[in-house]
């Protein structure tokens, strides 16, 4: 019973690969490159030696990420 609203909590709280490039508007690939240069985090889902490793990413990291973005844009339009 636990085991399961645990299960059931975190796929409320994260999304796939996809929905997370949807959600903060970006393609896939493109979000790819972001965690390869460490620029947003994930979870990695199933084997570390997996040749197809699957991600996982918090809503909460995302709307960080997004916070985050939109002070820099401000604080470079203030620098123009």
């Amino acid at each position: 019973m636990v085991e399961e609203m645990y299960q059931n909590r975190i796929k409320r709280a994260t999304l796939t690969a996809e929905q997370a490039a949807e959600y903060i508007g970006v393609s896939k690939p493109l979000l790819y490159t972001m965690v390869n240069e460490g620029q947003i985090s994930c979870i990695q889902a199933g084997s570390l030696n997996s040749q197809k490793p699957h991600y996982k990413f918090r809503l909460s990291t995302l709307d960080k990420w997004m916070d985050e973005s939109e002070k820099m844009s401000l604080v470079n339009k203030m620098i123009v």
